[in-house]
């Protein structure tokens, strides 16, 4: 059992696309899964959220306890200090958005209220997901499903090298699915191929 997990800004902009219900339930799906380990029973855009949301925590949760792992044994966690830096001037970059870590409770029930405004979803802060490229905005909740419907297994994946490519080549997408679609078929997608998560 965990105490606490990271929550990605990535996270908050998929979920961000559905209805207050289904937040509701893809919050507290995401916690339960990340501190308890328990597997969540959604359908529709929740589910496909949380198939998106999965590999992150898996592997967050794998270094952990690999983190844990070492310190039974005595073995210290982190990058050794460098000797550059001093607690009077410590070596950071001020136009860095720093990550933030949300620590839930146990015992309090999550929920969102989430407005559907321009400043609610992507821009601005080096957020790595800009609103124009925002292939989740773009699809919202039915487009996500459709992709999910023919690639159930790298939907995900999919998505994330979709919108790093309309993001390097600064490409409007009109038809967002059919882009999706488009992109899979010519470079041969394999919805069952290894994909390693970062």
């Amino acid at each position: 059992m965990r105490e606490s997990f990271v929550f990605y800004e990535s996270f908050y902009l998929a979920i961000a696309e559905l209805s207050a219900s289904q937040q509701a339930k893809i919050y507290t799906a995401i916690c339960r899964y990340a501190l308890y380990g328990e597997e969540p029973e959604l359908k529709g855009a929740s589910a496909a959220v949380f198939r998106l949301v999965k590999p992150q925590i898996d592997a967050n949760n794998r270094r952990y306890e690999n983190g844990k792992k070492g310190a039974e044994h005595g073995v210290k966690g982190g990058r050794p200090k460098n000797p550059k830096e001093t607690p009077n001037k410590p070596l950071t970059n001020p136009t860095k958005t720093p990550n933030v870590t949300v620590h839930v409770p146990v015992n309090v029930p999550v929920t969102a209220n989430v407005t559907d405004n321009d400043n609610a979803v992507g821009g601005g802060g080096g957020s790595g997901f800009d609103d124009e490229f925002n292939i989740w905005k773009m699809l919202g909740a039915d487009g996500i499903d459709q992709i999910y419907d023919v690639y159930p297994d790298s939907g995900g994946f999919l998505l994330q090298e979709v919108y790093e490519d309309i993001k390097a080549k600064k490409k409007k997408v009109k038809s967002p699915v059919a882009y999706v679609l488009g992109y899979a078929k010519n470079v041969g997608w394999d919805d069952k191929a290894e994909r390693e998560v970062i």
